[in-house]
């Protein structure tokens, strides 16, 4: 059968799957159709494991104000792209999505998560790009979840500690760009760039750290990072949380105004730090070896 655009409509109950009425021309989807939630969807969608048939393409409508699932039920899709938006709640899980673009969230939800929660597994390239507010959690309350490149352009993002990549131990890469990001996840390769406001709660990280432009890093977690490289104009600050300790094993300085600031000498500097003229500000560790 040929792929063919399948709209829910929602006429006449929230359930996804077994209501034919609920979609435009009263016909569900079927393997490899191109999905689409519609701005005028009449029902809240009740949560269930919808994830049996894989669609081609997954899409919520711009401004579509129905609630989603919810934070026990969430509703389970298998598809390849995936686009979000909508400023209703909404709870998804997604199955093997090649990429995730949210373009669109609400600000919270009504269960104190936030507007847009979601888990899954074996995910690859999730993008969180909202205009005008909107926040997005990935593995909230700490739920298992597997996500392999993550970045933020735009809104506030949440990733949880039990986010991984597929069958890995941690993240394999994370960006953002602008916006503010909260991960509690080990990560292996972190880049924080342009005006990204970026907090870092993860006990163990055996990390690399990107830090350029104007990009703020505030490091609350403690573990160790094996590279913390620094540029342009970021600030990286440790003082949030004077109690727990962390390891810095190498730390390279590229530009004069880089400036960290470790005032309680939580960090022990295992190679130092490699300088071109940053500002520091190290308290406890002003006797830190700096070249």
């Amino acid at each position: 059968m040929v792929a063919a655009i399948r709209t829910f409509t929602g006429e006449t109950d929230g359930d996804y799957k077994g209501t034919a009425t609920n979609w435009y021309a009263d016909t569900e989807p079927e393997a490899n159709d191109y999905v689409r939630i519609a701005l005028e969807n009449a029902s809240n969608i009740i949560g269930d494991d919808y994830t049996a048939l894989s669609m081609a393409t997954w899409m919520i409508e711009k401004n579509m104000p129905k609630l989603v699932g919810t934070l026990a039920l969430p509703l389970m899709i298998d598809a390849v792209a995936v686009t979000l938006s909508g400023t209703g709640a909404q709870h998804l899980y997604f199955n093997d999505a090649s990429t995730i673009n949210v373009l669109q969230a609400a600000s919270n939800s009504t269960d104190n998560s936030y507007g847009l929660n979601l888990t899954g597994v074996e995910n690859d390239n999730l993008l969180v790009d909202i205009s005008g507010g909107g926040a997005v959690s990935i593995g909230w309350r700490g739920v298992a979840s597997e996500y392999a490149n993550i970045e933020l352009a735009r809104g506030t993002l949440y990733i949880g500690p039990g986010v991984i990549t597929n069958a890995d131990t941690k993240i394999t890469t994370v960006k953002a760009t602008g916006g503010k990001l909260t991960t509690n996840a080990n990560i292996a390769t972190g880049t924080f760039t342009g005006s990204s406001n970026v907090v870092v709660e993860a006990g163990a990280y055996s990390t690399a750290l990107y830090g350029q432009e104007s990009s703020s890093i505030n490091i609350t977690g403690g573990g160790t990072i094996t590279l913390l490289d620094l540029d342009d104009g970021c600030f990286v600050d440790f003082d949030s949380n004077y109690v727990v300790p962390i390891i810095v094993t190498n730390c390279n300085v590229r530009s004069k105004n880089v400036r960290i600031r470790d005032t309680y000498g939580r960090v022990t500097w295992v190679g130092g730090i490699v300088d071109i003229g940053g500002k520091f500000d190290l308290g406890l560790s002003k006797t830190l070896a700096i070249s």
